[in-house]
């Protein structure tokens, strides 16, 4: 059984992490990279909760700290083409962010590079146009051994965060699944050895109270489902028409 400790997965949390790494590292966007310089380059994936992306994306403003938010435009938990969440990925570049676009090559069967590029020019214009940030940079949704196999610096004029460049050169933290996938991200900030570090982090896993990851994810379903009941009734409010229940 892995071990996990709910309270290391807090907002407050999260908070003292950042400032740690703030007093340890440099921060760069991904690009603003110097090979040669000591960085630290703040990612996020979000894959359940714009609401939660917005609360960190507040909390790094107040440390001044500038991160990347990668959005997925195939998710289960939020539609980034939808008003609300429009608004609220506006809220995360308003505090002074980047977005990069977080892509799922399994949704089209991907099986070559040139496959792999006419579909992230594809969502990248989507969101280009949506918000009008030229993005420069994307990840890959759930990494396997094929589409890691995708070593260049860039595809599609975006930077690769999985590229034989940082997989080779800079260390890695992850809390993929809710839970530290390697270190611990206060173990690495401490360590005096890694002058070059990539951070993910997935806003779903940061609360204000200390819950499973498991736990954390049936909210934000739940939340997502009040939602578009929520959209539901206001539009049937809106026509004049019977809400029959």
């Amino acid at each position: 059984m892995h071990s996990y400790l709910p309270h290391e997965f807090t907002l407050v949390e999260y908070e003292k992490l950042l400032q740690l790494a703030v007093k340890n590292f440099p921060f760069k966007t991904y690009t603003e990279l110097n090979t040669h310089n000591r960085f630290v380059v703040w990612r996020h994936d979000v894959d359940m909760s714009l609401q939660q992306a917005v609360t960190l994306a507040r909390i790094e403003a107040r440390q001044q700290v500038q991160a990347t938010y990668f959005i997925h435009l195939h998710n289960d938990f939020y539609n980034a083409l939808d008003f609300a969440a429009q608004q609220l990925i506006r809220e995360i570049i308003a505090a002074g962010h980047r977005i990069g676009l977080h892509f799922d090559a399994a949704y089209y069967h991907i099986s070559s590079a040139q496959q792999l590029v006419y579909w992230l020019n594809f969502e990248k214009h989507i969101l280009e146009n949506l918000f009008e940030q030229k993005l420069d940079v994307f990840s890959f949704h759930n990494p396997d051994e094929f589409t890691l196999s995708f070593r260049h610096d860039h595809y599609a004029g975006m930077i690769n965060t999985y590229s034989g460049f940082f997989r080779d050169n800079v260390s890695y933290c992850s809390d993929s699944n809710g839970y530290w996938r390697y270190e611990k991200l206060l173990d690495v900030l401490n360590d005096k050895t890694i002058s070059r570090l990539q951070v993910l982090t997935h806003p779903e896993w940061w609360t204000e109270d200390a819950l499973m990851p498991r736990e954390k994810a049936v909210r934000y379903a739940e939340q997502s489902g009040k939602r578009a009941i929520v959209n539901y009734d206001r539009i049937l409010k809106a026509a004049g028409r019977v809400n029959i229940s």
